[in-house]
């Protein structure tokens, strides 16, 4: 089947796909026909992140489906999960996390300090991993429209 494959506010492309393909090998084709990497590569169809190890027939495109392409940067060479995860090991921490780390340290044991964030950073990548788009858009029409995020969540 045919779908389309669009990255927001730009290019897309049309691929013939079958429902037994892996996600991995759609974006590995993707990476090829729109020079980018597949580690920089989210696909998103109705609002959910399609798997890498699942397959096309587990998201019930049709033909002419419309697949969103999000982009993330490239990880930057030498860097590794680990030591991202690990709050006191990087100096190029965002400084979010390092102010964190300064006011959590005044009144925890450094060990704590270290516990704490990697689960607070835990719980923060689990929360966006589960936002769909109908949440993203929501979210910017109330930043756009100065609504505070609060109120417009309790409206819903």
């Amino acid at each position: 089947m045919q779908i389309t494959v669009k990255i927001l506010g730009g290019q897309e492309c049309s691929l013939e796909v079958t429902s037994s393909m892996l996600i991995t090998d759609l974006k590995k084709e993707l990476s090829v026909r729109m020079n980018i990497p597949v580690e920089s590569q989210k696909l998103v169809f109705k609002g959910k992140t399609m798997l890498d190890a699942s397959k096309v027939g587990e998201h019930t495109l049709e033909e002419g489906a419309k697949v969103h392409l999000v982009v993330s940067k490239a990880p930057v060479a030498g860097s590794s999960s680990a030591s991202s995860n690990n709050a006191s090991s990087t100096t190029h921490e965002p400084e979010f996390w390092a102010i964190l780390n300064e006011l959590l340290s005044k009144h925890f044991a450094p060990e704590d300090v270290e516990k704490i964030i990697k689960e607070y950073r835990a719980d923060l990548e689990g929360g966006l991993q589960s936002l769909n788009l109908d949440d993203i858009e929501r979210m910017a029409h109330g930043i756009v429209e100065g609504q505070p995020q609060a109120a417009s969540n309790q409206a819903v």
